[in-house]
């Protein structure tokens, strides 16, 4: 019996131990855990290839498939595998999983027992290199699990606590603490089952810790339920713990899987009281001024044991509204004072282990990243000659700061771990010394090559990402003297953001849920609004809010949603002030409006067209702004202008507010110049910058369509449909305002397998889709225009024309951009 452990990290052990040889091959171990997550049901072979080999040809992914199987089956000397026709199941009877039993007790309503087996984060710490695909189902199934773990700790801690049993609700309110240090609410329940267990002061001492967690690392202050509990713990006597025997601890909670630890809340045994004549600090009150920064320390010691002891903040935007709380407006982010966070300074890399070939790729890692980021115009960077004094000795960074007169420091340290190279980058601020985020880049020793450059890439996004959040807030704190509209509006636009990341979620509540956010986000700013009714950007937010709501809608709500956007612009633009942010917003708007519904548009066009070419007069470096108008011009017909826009709205984009869409619409107008090898560089960044966005996934569909070059490939063709309906499945499409994706990519498949001669199967597919439409003249109107390409492509000819005719009878405006579509350039002159 072999055991497949994968929650906390991935292992594969036999009785005599771990598993080691070609068997523990990383991707065969990803295979082991694809499978065990399907808990005995079987999966697709395509499935497989398209998670783990989705970078190779479709007959040489099925055979490195085949020989991954033969080789686990040979090196364990077990049938591993249960294969029936092209499916593949894990066979429970030899490899056990503590997935598929984490799982299995979950649904059996054996939380406990299932509490006990989740050591940690799936797969936490392992990489499959060159599998894109199966990083993002990692990732999704991570966050599926984790949420189901939550779920169940909160529930026995409920019920222990209804039970009387207070040390037990304690210690599994400490564990999910340690799963999620940022929730305000989960620190509010801690805090109190430590004052009913009769730990005044542990409670006490929790809250304060928690409190300077989140200043520290988010900029925030807790919400105002904890500071309310903090307050009454302080006016009423403590509690005594009772003196009668309590009821042993049933099935205590474990405490060595990684990840699920509190770090910040010792246990009770290490919390002692305050000594006498000291008092516990006190939390904020529920409602108040906005509190000053921590001041900044003496000096921010730069050496390897400080760097050791760095932490990790880089998931923000769904933390920040459990740390806030609802109305609590106290402890915005700090003020970002002094010295211009877009000076930057890369600092020399630290290389572990000091021999001369970790020394060499340290340095060559560190002039990579200075190189890459002067290439963008607005931040000034410290040459390599700059920074190479620091590079020998330690160093104060306030020395650093002082000397070289930065905002932002770049610090960086490389490891060797067997076969593979590490990289952790972090990024500080120079005014408070505070780390303002981290990054980590792992590839295999034989990628050596390659580790440079995809260290500079990763490391490039996430610092102009994080930068321009950082120098966003610095230009709009410079704008209101009120810091509770300033607070309001930094909360509003985390809700924004999280409702963002929620909406690309696969739940059927996340359309829900995300409209839920932007409304919340919305009452935020009005209440801005009244704070200072002079500042323009309480208005300006909310027009981009009811620019997000658009999206998550249809029909009659979606035109209600984007006039409402237009509206606030236009109360935006009659405040005195730089109107730039605000011309874009409305010419959004106008944009959408014109092709959320058809009939007559060139007025709608017109004035979106005119915003958007104002925005980007007034500010050239509005790289979003050029984004849309790339789009516009794409829509009317101007494809060479419309490549310019875009390309344009890419170099002016320096902190990658907008590169996922810049990116789709180069690759869109690439292949509507017919410019099929840019049009694949375009898909290809965007799957490498954004691998969870299903647009980058469909492109790779898409170019396979458009190309004539291209060798038809069904088989890929319909993996890539099938990774497409799993991650933007039709009712998540449909919410989005997108209710024909689906149905395109089922008739782009089908037009590849008419290409490769299955022309039964194309003709099913579009009679399918035909009865999908049927009833909804838009989707259907679609439709006409996809199925001209393949009644092309099966040789009718006279039939596409009389679909693309019926197609412009009803939508006149689609004449510029069908008449320059390569697909139709055949047939142009006959309809």
């Amino acid at each position: 019996m072999f055991s497949l452990n994968v929650l906390g990290g991935a292992s594969l052990e036999g009785d005599a131990g771990p598993v080691t040889g070609r068997a523990a091959h990383k991707r065969r171990v990803a295979l082991l855990a694809i499978l065990a997550a399907a808990r005995g049901r079987p999966v697709a072979r395509e499935r497989i290839v398209g998670l783990l080999w989705s970078e190779h040809p479709t007959d040489a992914a099925r055979r490195l498939l085949s020989e991954s199987l033969y080789v686990v089956r040979k090196e364990l000397e077990e049938e591993v595998f249960i294969s029936t026709g092209d499916e593949v199941a894990l066979n429970g009877a030899v490899v056990r999983s503590d997935l598929g039993e984490f799982q299995d007790a979950l649904d059996g309503g054996f939380v406990e027992a299932a509490l006990r087996l989740y050591r940690g984060p799936l797969l936490d710490g392992f990489y499959v290199a060159d599998a894109p695909e199966f990083e993002r189902w990692a990732e999704e199934e991570r966050d599926r699990l984790a949420r189901a773990f939550a779920r169940g700790v909160e529930s026995v801690a409920d019920e222990a606590e209804g039970a009387g049993r207070l040390l037990d609700a304690v210690e599994w309110w400490r564990r999910l603490a340690g799963h999620d240090r940022f929730s305000s609410r989960i620190a509010a329940r801690l805090v109190q089952a430590l004052d009913a267990a009769g730990e005044r002061a542990a409670a006490l001492r929790y809250a304060v810790t928690h409190a300077a967690l989140l200043r520290e690392e988010l900029g925030v202050e807790p919400g105002p339920e904890l500071a309310r509990i903090v307050e009454r713990l302080r006016a009423e006597p403590a509690h005594v713990m009772p003196t009668f025997p309590l009821p042993a601890v049933a099935a205590p909670p474990e405490h060595g899987g990684t990840g699920t630890t509190a770090p910040a809340a010792p246990s009770e045994s290490v919390i002692e009281a305050s000594p006498p004549g000291r008092e516990v600090p006190s939390l904020p009150a529920p409602a108040g001024p906005a509190r000053a920064p921590s001041p900044r320390p003496a000096a921010v010691r730069w050496n390897r044991a400080a760097y050791r002891a760095g932490t990790v903040g880089m998931i923000l935007g769904l933390l920040i509204a459990a740390a806030t709380g609802g109305g609590n407006v106290a402890g915005g982010p700090p003020d970002v004072p002094g010295l211009d966070p877009r000076r930057i300074a890369v600092l020399p890399f630290e290389a572990d282990g000091g021999d001369a070939q970790m020394e060499a790729l340290a340095a060559g890692l560190t002039g990579a990243l200075i190189d890459r980021l002067s290439d963008v115009q607005s931040l000034r960077v410290i040459s390599r000659s700059g920074v190479l004094p620091y590079g020998d000795r330690a160093v104060h960074l306030d020395s650093v700061v002082r000397d070289l007169e930065v905002g932002t420091l770049v610090t960086g340290r490389l490891q060797r771990s067997g076969g593979s190279y590490r990289v952790a980058v972090q990024l500080v601020d120079g005014n408070s010394g505070e780390q303002l985020g981290s990054e980590r880049v792992q590839r295999e020793e034989a990628e050596l090559f390659a580790l440079e450059d995809a260290v500079a890439d990763q490391v490039e996004r996430f610092l102009r990402r994080r930068l321009g959040d950082h120098v966003r807030l610095r230009e709009q704190r410079a704008a209101t003297r009120s810091s509770t509209a300033y607070t309001l509006v930094f909360r509003a636009q985390r809700l924004r953001s999280e409702a963002g990341a929620v909406s690309l979620r696969n739940d059927s509540l996340d359309i829900e849920a995300a409209d839920a956010l932007l409304a919340t986000a919305d009452s935020l700013l009005a209440r801005a609004e009244e704070e200072d009714a002079r500042w323009a950007q309480p208005r300006i937010e909310r027009a981009q809010v009811w620019l997000g709501r658009s999206v998550l809608t249809s029909g009659h709500a979606r035109g209600e949603a984007l006039r409402r956007s237009i509206g606030h612009a236009e109360r935006a633009l009659a405040l005195p002030g730089d109107s730039t942010a605000a011309l874009e917003a409305r010419g959004t708007a106008y944009w959408r409006l014109a092709t959320a519904f058809s009939g007559p548009r060139d007025t709608l066009l017109t004035r979106s067209e005119r915003d958007l070419r104002a925005a980007t007069a007034r500010d050239p470096a509005r790289a979003s702004a050029w984004s849309t108008l790339s789009q516009m011009l794409r829509f009317k017909g101007a494809l060479a202008e419309s490549r310019q826009a875009a390309q344009r709205a890419l170099e002016e984009d320096a902190y990658l507010v907008d590169a996922d869409n810049t990116l789709d619409r180069l690759f869109r107008v690439s292949v509507m110049l017919a410019d099929y090898r840019e049009a694949a560089r375009w898909c290809d960044r965007g799957r490498e910058a954004f691998p969870r966005d299903w647009r980058f996934v469909e492109c790779r569909l898409t170019l396979m369509r458009e190309d004539p070059n291209a060798r038809p490939d069904p088989e890929l063709a319909w993996s890539l449909v099938a990774r497409l309906e799993e991650i933007d499945p039709a009712d998540k499409a449909r919410r989005g305002g997108n209710p024909f994706s689906p149905i395109f990519r089922r008739m782009v498949a089908a037009s590849i397998s008419a290409r490769a001669g299955d022309t039964a199967r194309a003709r099913a597919e579009n009679a399918r889709a035909r009865q999908e439409t049927a009833a909804n003249r838009e989707l259907s109107l679609d439709l006409d225009y996809e199925e001209a390409y393949l009644r092309l492509t099966l040789g009718e000819r006279e039939e596409a024309i009389r679909l693309l005719r019926r197609y412009l009878a009803a939508r006149p405006n689609q004449r510029e951009f069908l008449l320059r579509d390569p697909l139709f350039v055949g047939i142009i002159e006959e309809i």
